[in-house]
């Protein structure tokens, strides 16, 4: 039996994107588990609970400023056009970590 070559991009983005998917979500806990054990669990408990304000502050900001955009609009509206040129934070979901130009509509 032959295998054929045909891996389309979408067949070859998949396996990539499932990659390191599992290891971010498989893979670090387990090595994080095994050097400190049993406290990862109140780690991540801990860290979830540090959570919460944020999420309640984004959930606020998009219910007062609801624009697409997301910490880029939130910056640029509160601290001026300047300030929402820097680069976002990492854990904006729309644009990880991306320059904004000044004035650019996104």
């Amino acid at each position: 039996m032959k295998l054929k070559k045909d891996l389309t991009l979408i067949h070859v983005f998949c396996i990539a994107a499932g990659a390191m998917i599992s290891s971010g979500l498989f893979v670090l806990p387990g090595l994080a588990f095994a050097i400190a054990g049993p406290a990862v669990i109140l780690s991540y408990a801990i860290a979830g609970l540090l959570m919460i304000p944020t999420m309640f502050s984004q959930a606020e900001l998009a219910i007062a400023m609801p624009k697409s955009g997301g910490s880029y609009f939130f910056v640029e509206r509160g601290l001026g056009r300047w300030q929402g040129a820097w680069p976002t934070s990492p854990d904006d979901d729309d644009h990880l970590g991306e320059f904004r130009s000044p004035g650019a509509e996104y």
